[in-house]
């Protein structure tokens, strides 16, 4: 969101308190927006609506409109949100176009307020509104809560490398591994990656759809493909995806990535779990996200777009083998967000101290070598 407020004072002569003013109220209001949000079809960057609620807010604050005008703006902007299909977000250069438009329209609503068009209010709650027609909640819980207590714009991260969050420990491990060992990789014979179930979900959603298609789209999509770039330029960042560079990096990404296996691991979920619970009061509740709206997504998602089953009966085993605080943990967490679907709420409570909530993005990557030789990294992004 930051090119809207930066060139709105730029053509308004505002200073730069003003800039940040009114990035910061984008942040809490879409932020609270998003985090209320859990059951739906669209994931990451195709939720580009909250891009235009954002713009909305920001173009509101810059020149600053009444509250009258303010909240026309935002009613204004949720009337029509975009609906990316899924087919065009994961693989094709398309992809950029996420959020593109839905700034500019956000932003066009609040001078449309300004001029007097007026929205519908209740255009989030209503029956035929966007919480019913946009998610798979029965209820949506009020979001908008403990504004100027809980900072949402704590809670935002930066991405180290130039690929999707989940891939960022496996790519950390790359680097790791490219700079304490010593090998050529044409010596790799099998590449193990052991992630959170939530990378392996973006895995498969980065399938590409003309099955041999490579992009940078699917590249930064894919944990296997992103660690196969990685490892051929031992790091990877923007520059890498130039029409040159991703063109030479390609051979190698289409080798490596078929000898790459990826596969759940319990203790990094659970840490992924840990770091969001570390900021918010009793996890998986009616104040947070719950687990079990994963499983009411999942089968959908696997219906619209044939991809795999990511979490199973397989999975058991590997979850009772936990050491019994992790496991205690794990079962309490989704005892909550039982508890919480069995007697939905409108009252969202308190969000907790969202200063110490974080996204831990953890990975272990094992290369084999022709020699059978076997290196190893482990990292979780940033530290647990």
């Amino acid at each position: 969101m930051i090119p809207v407020p930066l060139a709105l004072a730029e053509a308004f002569n505002l200073d730069g308190k003003a800039i940040l003013t009114a990035q910061v109220a984008a942040n809490e209001l879409a932020g609270r927006l998003g985090a209320a949000i859990t059951s739906e079809l669209l994931h990451g960057h195709q939720r580009s609506y909250l891009q235009r609620f954002a713009a909305a807010i920001c173009a509101a604050k810059l020149p600053s409109l009444n509250q009258e005008c303010f909240a026309e703006a935002l009613a204004i902007a949720m009337t029509q949100p975009k609906y990316p299909l899924h087919v065009g977000e994961f693989s094709s250069d398309t992809k950029v176009l996420s959020a593109a438009s839905s700034v500019v329209e956000g932003t066009r609503s609040a001078f449309l307020a300004s001029e007097g068009m007026t929205g519908t209010r209740n255009i989030l709650e209503h029956q035929g509104g966007f919480y019913r027609q946009f998610t798979l909640h029965r209820n949506t819980p009020q979001p908008f809560l403990q504004l100027g207590e809980a900072w949402v714009t704590e809670t935002l991260a930066f991405k180290r490398y130039s690929a999707c969050a989940y891939a960022q420990g496996a790519i950390d491990c790359i680097r790791v591994l490219s700079h304490e060992n010593t090998f050529e990789i044409s010596e790799i014979k099998k590449i193990e990656i052991f992630t959170m179930i939530t990378a392996l979900v973006m895995e498969h959603l980065a399938i590409p759809h003309y099955k041999s298609l490579f992009t940078p789209v699917n590249v930064q999509f894919s944990v296997a493909r992103s660690v196969a770039m990685a490892l051929f330029y031992k790091d990877l960042r923007g520059y890498h995806f130039t029409p040159e560079n991703f063109e030479k990096a390609l051979p190698t990404i289409k080798n490596l990535s078929k000898q790459t296996d990826s596969r759940h691991d319990w203790k990094l979920t659970i840490q992924l779990l840990r770091g969001v619970d570390d900021g918010i009061i009793e996890g998986s509740s009616k104040h947070s996200a719950g687990m079990l709206e994963f499983y009411r997504t999942s089968p959908e998602f696997r219906r619209r777009f044939v991809t795999m089953q990511s979490l199973g009966f397989r999975d058991i085993p590997a979850l009772l083998a936990l050491d019994k605080k992790d496991l205690v943990f794990f079962l309490n967490r989704f005892a909550r967000g039982f508890h919480s679907k069995v007697r939905p709420t409108r009252v969202r409570g308190p969000l907790g101290d969202l200063s110490k909530l974080s996204w831990r993005m953890g990975a272990r990557v094992k290369l084999t070598l022709a020699s059978k030789e076997v290196i190893e990294a482990e990292t979780i992004l940033p530290p647990a």
